[in-house]
């Protein structure tokens, strides 16, 4: 039967586990969300709406996502030549 420290250290080392992969998320989808941002550059948008998404994307990380679902006018499908 395990004693009460090993319990202990076993319960420390699934909770680091876990932290450990929320931080993995969080910095994956920072990472995607800063290039999607910078894809969106060359789109069809208000400058204002560009520049903010740029700023999410670096600071936000995953927040980016839902400024980028709720701005209607943000990323438009046409590209700006």
């Amino acid at each position: 039967m395990a004693t009460k420290e090993e319990k202990i250290e076993k319960a420390d080392t699934i909770l680091s586990f876990i932290i450990l992969i929320i931080i993995l998320i969080w910095l994956f989808s920072g990472i995607i969300a800063f290039i999607s941002s910078l894809i969106c550059l060359g789109y069809d948008a208000p400058m204002n709406d560009k520049i903010l998404g740029v700023i999410f994307g670096l600071i936000a990380g995953p927040f980016y996502w839902i400024y980028y679902i709720y701005n209607i006018n943000y990323c438009n499908n046409y590209k700006y030549y």
